[in-house]
């Protein structure tokens, strides 16, 4: 289920586009609250999965080190 994040963001991308387009509609205030419920489990599922990506880590930094930039080589982290 969190193996794949891109799957999780257009699955909640659509579906945020889909509970914006029943809000225009003027929904019942019941649709819209069990719409907008599931929204924020939707959220949690795509963020949950974006942060299990094995994908976004990067190397490990060297000891004393506090925080660097693996795609800038020009700016240095001060030891």
């Amino acid at each position: 289920m969190f193996k794949y994040p891109k799957f999780a963001i257009a699955v909640t991308s659509g579906y945020m586009l889909f509970f914006v387009s029943i809000m225009l509609c003027h929904a019942s205030f019941l649709t819209t609250s069990l719409l907008f419920l599931l929204s924020q489990i939707l959220v949690i599922w795509m963020v949950v999965s974006i942060l299990k990506d094995p994908a976004g880590q990067g190397r490990e930094l060297p000891e004393g080190v506090e925080w660097g930039y693996e795609d800038r080589p020009d700016i240095r982290p001060v030891v």
